[in-house]
C-alpha cells in the first residue's frame, strides 16, 4: 500500500482518529474564535465526545452542533452532553462530516489529521 491509499478515505469517512483535546487546547481554541452566545453556531466536525463543545457552551453559552461519524463517540457525546446539563446548547449529529449540512455554522472547529483536513477542503 502506498502513502497516498493510506488516508481516511481507506478507513471510509472518518478523517482522523479520536484524539481527545487537552483543557488549555479548548480555552485557546474559543479564545481564538471570539464567539458570541447570540450570534454564533458552533459546529465541531469529529467532535469525539464532545468535550469542546460541553466547554463552549458553558463558558460561553454557545449554541452547538457536534458531527461524529462513529457510533461509540456520539453515545459517549451524547452523555456528556446530558450530564453536564447543556442539552439546550449543544446537539449531537450521528453523521459523515463529509456529507454534513453546514449551512448554520458560522464558526468550525477541526481537529484533524493531513489527510482529513484535505478531503474537507474541496466543500
Amino acid at each position: 500500500m502506498n502513502a497516498e491509499q493510506n488516508t481516511a478515505t481507506v478507513v471510509g469517512p472518518k478523517l482522523a482518529p479520536f484524539t481527545p483535546s487537552g483543557d488549555g487546547v479548548l480555552a485557546y481554541a474559543l479564545e481564538l474564535l471570539q464567539l458570541h452566545p447570540t450570534d454564533d453556531v458552533l459546529f465541531d466536525l469529529g467532535c469525539g465526545d464532545a468535550r469542546l463543545l460541553v466547554h463552549a457552551a458553558k463558558s460561553v453559552g454557545l449554541r452547538c452542533v457536534g458531527i461524529e461519524y462513529d457510533a461509540v463517540l456520539v453515545a459517549k457525546a451524547t452523555q456528556r452532553v446530558q450530564d453536564e446539563g447543556v442539552e439546550s446548547l449543544v446537539e449531537i449529529r450521528h453523521a459523515d462530516a463529509l456529507q454534513a449540512d453546514l449551512s448554520s455554522a458560522t464558526a468550525l472547529f477541526l481537529y484533524l489529521v493531513p489527510q482529513g483536513l484535505r478531503l474537507l477542503l474541496p466543500r
